[in-house]
């Protein structure tokens, strides 16, 4: 096998006898060639900071205790309801409905369930005033007779049938709350369910005073204004509840149904014990 022989030889000379064997032994058989591409490459300058300037350092943060730990969330909480869609009041007088739709979109409770008791309350004395005040101005007809119906009993007799009113509201809701638990996916709160339909009482309290004003003047229709307030409080309760399910198919609705239809053997009693006051009243002007 013949190959190119690149470097030097040894030879017997006296310039090379001393050299090593190890330095010749070691000879390329082939050059390397080199690759002498030139890559230019964009050379960022440095950004130098002054010396004078500082950097800056990291504070280190204490841990908090429960009492600002308190004071952070109650804040935190405060600017997440400020953020929550809400209704002013005109808005609840004017657009009732609106109102119910926005309390529910709300993820809080705006009302206490005292408040909304008293509000339902309220409203519930306005509607059984009307008819009330049409019995009482009859029996009321002549100044001059021993039948006479003091204003302590006209409010007895409102209030009695009003406090009915707010337990009807109550067997409406809390049945749909409770089959919502037990036959949905969905999980409805009561308390979620009164303060959504607290929100729609602000309406329903003017209108029910412009009903005592029309039954006022116009006493022989004050039973239909009755009817009629009555038609759209259960309206509301129901708008309320359809707020929560989003269907009519739904086991709550014939829970709420059977909480209404149980209430009417209540009212009935009601209307027998008021009619029983009211016996020694039409005895004197018979």
């Amino acid at each position: 096998m013949s190959y190119t022989f690149y470097g030097k030889r040894r030879t017997m000379t006296p310039v090379s006898n001393r050299a090593k064997a190890v330095s010749y032994r070691h000879v390329p058989y082939r050059q390397i060639h080199q690759d002498k591409t030139v890559i230019n490459e964009e050379v960022k300058p440095l950004t130098i900071f002054p010396i004078h300037e500082k950097r800056p350092v990291k504070q280190k943060t204490e841990p908090l205790n429960a009492e600002e730990r308190k004071k952070c969330r109650a804040a935190k909480l405060l600017n997440l309801q400020a953020s929550a869609p809400h209704t002013t009041m005109i808005g609840m007088i004017f657009h009732p409905f609106t109102a119910m739709k926005r309390s529910k979109q709300s993820c809080f409770i705006e009302y206490t369930w005292i408040g909304c008791l008293i509000a339902s309350l309220a409203v519930w004395f306005l509607i059984c005033f009307i008819p009330v005040t049409m019995i009482t101005e009859r029996i009321n007809a002549h100044g001059f007779s021993y039948a006479v119906i003091p204003f302590s009993f006209q409010c007895m007799m409102a209030f009695l049938p009003s406090c009915l009113g707010v337990v009807c509201e109550m067997a409406v809701l809390m049945p749909a709350s409770i089959c919502s638990r037990l036959f949905t996916p969905h999980t409805v709160r009561w308390r979620e369910l009164y303060d959504t339909r607290c929100h729609g009482l602000a309406c329903m309290i003017i209108v029910s005073l412009i009903g005592m004003a029309g039954s006022i003047w116009f006493p022989s229709s004050a039973m239909a204004i009755t009817a009629v307030l009555l038609a759209v409080m259960i309206l509301m309760d129901v708008y309320t509840v359809y707020l929560y399910v989003h269907t009519w198919h739904s086991p709550v609705w014939p829970a709420c149904a059977a909480g209404l239809l149980a209430c009417v053997p209540c009212f009935l009693y009601v209307i027998n014990v008021i009619a029983a006051k009211l016996d020694v009243f039409t005895k004197l002007i018979q």
